[in-house]
């Protein structure tokens, strides 16, 4: 069976990131093919709340990224060289390694992630991260300008988020 396919989210006007995201696809296409497996705009940009100096946060998941840090970031970079202006931060995983943690940050990525491209592999991840979300309680709030995970009833022992889900110890 080949990969699954991939399906590009407009970037309809009004859409955070509209011309920016159609021009970032095209050259992560470009420069990673069928081994590109999700492109998603998240922070400011997603949520809506960016101010004129707020960078692009993308968060990609390529299959086959190299190990070294800074081999991983010249790939990321080198299809984009030189095509835009604006700030943009990257966080990259392959798929194997968004499977083998948990962190914080894909929790925010479940509530405001917005997939510019997709093959089915972010959604899926979104959809079980929203269902744990609920399950455990958890909110986020901003204090102090900060967005932060608290529990609506913390729990009395320990806790475990992974995804096969919440478990209270």
């Amino acid at each position: 069976m080949g990969p699954a396919r991939a399906e590009r989210v407009s970037a309809e006007r009004g859409d955070p990131g509209g011309e920016f995201a159609r021009r970032l696809i095209e050259s992560l296409r470009a420069g990673f093919g069928e081994r590109l497996v999700s492109v998603v705009l998240f922070g400011s940009h997603a949520r809506g709340e960016a101010k004129p100096e707020s960078d692009f946060d993308i968060f990609l998941v390529v299959r086959g990224l190299p190990d070294s840090p800074l081999d991983r970031i010249g790939e990321v970079r080198r299809p984009l060289a030189g095509r835009f202006r604006e700030p943009i931060g990257f966080i990259a995983k392959t798929p194997e390694e968004v499977l083998a943690g948990l962190p914080s940050l894909y929790l925010d990525l479940a509530l405001d992630g917005r997939a510019l491209y997709d093959t089915g592999f972010f959604r899926e991840r979104q959809a079980i991260l929203r269902r744990l979300i609920e399950e455990a309680g958890l909110r986020r709030v901003v204090r102090d300008g900060e967005y932060h995970w608290e529990w609506e009833t913390p729990p009395r022992r320990g806790w475990r988020l992974d995804w096969d889900g919440y478990r209270a110890l």
